[in-house]
C-alpha cells in the first residue's frame, strides 16, 4: 500500500461525502441460505452533530460499511476472524445513525463482529481466517490519504447470530483527531497576522481500528467510545507536513493518532505561521497537543477528538524558520488547547426521536465585565433545567418557568425561546461576566425524568 501524506484536504472531503451520500439508494437484500442470516443493524455517530439534517454532515457522512466477523472455536478460546461481508442497504438520513443489513453466516455461537466505515479499497486484502482478533487490528493500516470520507470503526458483541432479532447497536468512533487553529486575541496585546500552518512529525501510516485496551466506553459496555491511548501502527513514520496557507483567522484539517513524548524535539506538534506586529517578515511559533491538567500529554493526539487551539497572546516575534520552531520547547506565544470530543455541534441522542444538540461543547469569554458568548440548545421539544456547579444554591434555568436567568456572583445567565416547528425546540443560552475575574462554572443540564446529564464548561479565556 503506497504511502501519501495522511492530511485530508477539507473541501475534497466535502464533495465526496455529500455527493456520494445524497445519492445513496437502498439495494434489495438477497434471500439468506439456509446456513446465513440477515440482520439489521443501526451504527450511531461519534458525538453526533447535526439533528433532522436530511443530508449526512462532512464528520457523520456514511459511504460503505464493511462487517468482520470474528469467532470461538466451540464457543470457547480466542476470538478468531472468520469472513468479512459487506453491508447492503444502506440508509441514512440524518447525522445520528445509519441502517443497513447484512447477511451473514448462522452460529449458535458467541460472535464479535467490528464494523467499519468509509474504508479505503484493499484494506482487508491480508487478512485471513483464523487470525485473532488483536492481530486483525493490527494489520488494517495504511495511509489516510487512500479512506473514502470520515473513517470510524465500531464493535458489536452478540451471543448467537442465530438468535439475533431486532436492531442491533453498534456505537462508532472516528480514526482520526480534528485539528483548528485560531487567533482571538486579548485587548491591548500586539497583533500577529496568522497565514500558515504546519504539523511536524505525525504519523504517515494510521490504525483503521483502534487497539481494544486503548477504548473506553463512558457508559458501561453499550456507552460512547473514547480513545485513551492512541493506536500507533508498527512502522510508522514521522512526517513533516507541508505548510497550508491560511486564508482567514481560523483553520482545520484532520490528522493521524500521536503517542505521547516527553521530548520536545520528537514529539508530534503544530507550528504556526505569521507576521508580529507589523513587521515585514514572518515568525514561528510552536504549539503542543497538551492541557494543563495532564490529561493529554506533549505529543499524544487521540482519534475522535478536536484539539482547538485559541492563540490569545503573542510576546514577541518567534523562530526565523518552522523547522527552528518544531525543534525546541513551544515559547512567546500563549494559545489555549480543547481537546473536544467530536465536531463543531455536540449531540446527545436517547431514541430516534429524543435528542439534545449543543451548538458548541463549551462557552468562552474574555476575563472583562459584560462580557458575552452564546450557545444554542436544540431538542425534540424535550423539557429540561440548567444549574451552575459553581452555585448550587443559584434558581436554575427551566424550560417550564418564564423567568429564566440563573445569577451567580460572576456570572448571569438567560435562557431564551427561539422557535418550535415540527416537534423540534431551539434555545439561546447567553452567558455574561458580571466581574473580569478568571473564574471558571460549569453547567449541568438535565433532561427530564434524568434521561440526560449534560456538563457544558463555561471559560474566561483572558
Amino acid at each position: 500500500m503506497k504511502r501519501h501524506l495522511f492530511l485530508l484536504n477539507s473541501s475534497i472531503l466535502a464533495a465526496l461525502c455529500l455527493g456520494i451520500v445524497s445519492c445513496a439508494k437502498d439495494r434489495e437484500s438477497p434471500v439468506p441460505a439456509p446456513d446465513e442470516v440477515s440482520v439489521h443493524f443501526r451504527i450511531y455517530m461519534p458525538r453526533l452533530t447535526q439533528v433532522g439534517s436530511r443530508a449526512a454532515g462532512i464528520e457523520s457522512a456514511v459511504m460503505r460499511v464493511a462487517l468482520l466477523a470474528f469467532g470461538q472455536n466451540g464457543g470457547e478460546g480466542e476470538f478468531l476472524y472468520q469472513y468479512t461481508a459487506e453491508a447492503q442497504n444502506l440508509s441514512q438520513e440524518e447525522d445520528v445513525e445509519a441502517d443497513f443489513k447484512a447477511t451473514l453466516i448462522a452460529s449458535n455461537d458467541s460472535v464479535r463482529l467490528l464494523a467499519v466505515v468509509n474504508y479505503p479499497d484493499g484494506l482487508f486484502n491480508s487478512v485471513t481466517p483464523g487470525t485473532t482478533e488483536t492481530a486483525v487490528r493490527n494489520m488494517l493500516t495504511g495511509s489516510f490519504a487512500e479512506a473514502t470520507g470520515v473513517p470510524m470503526s465500531g464493535l458489536a458483541e452478540l451471543a448467537s447470530l442465530s438468535k439475533a432479532t431486532g436492531t442491533i447497536r453498534i456505537p462508532m468512533i472516528r480514526s482520526i483527531a480534528k485539528i483548528t487553529v485560531e487567533t482571538k486575541l486579548r485587548a491591548g496585546t500586539p497583533t500577529f497576522d496568522l497565514e500558515y500552518v504546519q504539523i511536524f512529525r505525525a504519523n504517515d501510516l494510521w490504525q483503521f481500528i483502534p487497539d481494544a485496551a486503548s477504548v473506553a466506553n463512558e457508559n458501561g459496555k453499550n456507552g460512547i467510545p473514547t480513545a485513551t491511548v492512541a493506536s500507533v501502527p508498527a512502522g510508522a513514520i514521522a512526517s513533516t507536513m507541508i505548510g497550508t496557507p491560511v486564508v482567514t483567522d481560523s483553520y482545520t484539517n484532520f490528522m493521524t493518532e500521536s503517542a505521547a513524548n516527553d521530548v520536545p524535539e520528537e514529539a508530534a506538534c503544530i507550528v504556526v505561521g505569521g507576521k508580529f506586529n507589523g513587521s515585514e517578515t514572518e515568525s514561528y511559533y510552536r504549539m503542543d497537543f497538551e492541557t494543563e491538567d495532564g490529561t493529554h500529554p506533549m505529543g499524544q493526539v487521540l482519534r475522535n477528538f478536536w484539539y482547538r487551539f485559541t492563540i490569545v497572546k503573542v510576546a514577541s516575534k518567534g523562530w526565523a524558520t518552522a523547522q527552528e520552531a518544531a525543534d525546541n520547547p513551544a515559547l512567546k506565544l500563549e494559545a489555549i488547547v480543547l481537546p473536544w470530543n467530536g465536531g463543531e455541534d455536540s449531540g446527545y441522542s436517547f431514541g430516534k426521536d429524543r435528542y439534545v444538540v449543543l451548538s458548541a461543547n463549551s462557552m468562552m469569554l474574555d476575563a472583562v465585565v459584560g462580557a458575552m458568548d452564546t450557545l444554542f440548545i436544540t431538542t425534540s421539544e424535550l423539557p429540561f433545567t440548567i444549574t451552575s456547579e459553581y452555585d448550587p444554591t443559584a434558581a436554575p434555568l427551566d424550560t417550564g418557568n418564564p423567568a429564566q436567568t440563573l445569577e451567580t456572583d460572576k456570572m448571569l445567565f438567560t435562557l431564551t425561546p427561539l422557535s418550535t416547528q415540527s416537534g423540534q425546540q431551539k434555545w439561546q443560552l447567553t452567558a455574561t461576566a458580571k466581574t473580569a475575574e478568571l473564574t471558571e462554572d460549569y453547567l449541568n443540564l438535565q433532561a427530564t425524568g434524568n434521561l440526560l446529564n449534560i456538563r457544558i464548561p463555561i471559560r474566561r479565556l483572558f
